[in-house]
């Protein structure tokens, strides 16, 4: 059985009809732009807020760095600290060398006190395996020279981040580098200085 056909009885009903099909249609395209321009939006503020943290994270290891080299230089030969090396590794009886190894222990305190990122630092002698001067004991067989790095720039090597050697540290993460230097007594050392990684909890 087939259905009449619809019939607008009256001139007004037929304008009625096209009125409310013409704001429905008008009230989905409304609904659909404002979906995408929202969705629009919040990608783009979304976006904004990766690429701002990424550029947060991106600038504070470069500080980090940067702050490691510093301290670095102050440690080698020509620097604060490292122009006593040779002082301490030929000092004649054990009362010397005891006193050059607070004067340096001192002056590592101070060039690191302002950057509290900077967890440890010490000398690494590889020749013999021996750390010298350092805040916090190292694993067992650790070498700066055998950490995987970013690039190497001269003597100095840019350590990915990595767990750290300090055993006071656990399995904390960090940045860190390493510096080859020569002392003026020929003794070959590596400066080891990382830099705890804002991840740690």
């Amino acid at each position: 059985m087939k259905l009449p056909p619809f019939k607008f009885r009256t001139l007004h009903q037929r304008l009625i009809f096209i009125v409310i099909v013409e704001i429905s249609v008008s009230l989905i395209l409304l609904i659909l732009v404002s979906y995408q321009t929202i969705y629009s939006i919040e990608k783009n503020k979304l976006m904004t807020s990766m690429v701002s943290s990424l550029q947060q994270i991106t600038d504070k290891m470069e500080q980090n760095y940067l702050d490691m080299i510093q301290i670095s230089q102050q440690m080698s030969p020509e620097g604060v600290v490292g122009y006593q090396l040779d002082s301490y590794f030929e000092a004649e009886n054990n009362y010397d060398k005891f006193q050059i190894k607070q004067q340096i222990t001192e002056n590592l305190i101070k060039i690191s006190f302002a950057n509290s990122n900077i967890g440890s630092r010490l000398y690494y002698n590889p020749v013999n395996n021996q750390n010298y001067f350092y805040n916090f004991a190292t694993r067992d067989n650790f070498s700066p020279l055998k950490i995987d790095y970013l690039r190497k720039n001269g003597s100095v090597y840019y350590h990915s981040l990595h767990q750290s050697a300090s055993m006071a540290t656990g399995t904390w993460q960090v940045l860190s580098i390493a510096r080859q230097i020569i002392s003026a007594n020929g003794t070959e050392l590596v400066i080891y200085n990382p830099a705890w990684s804002r991840t740690n909890s």
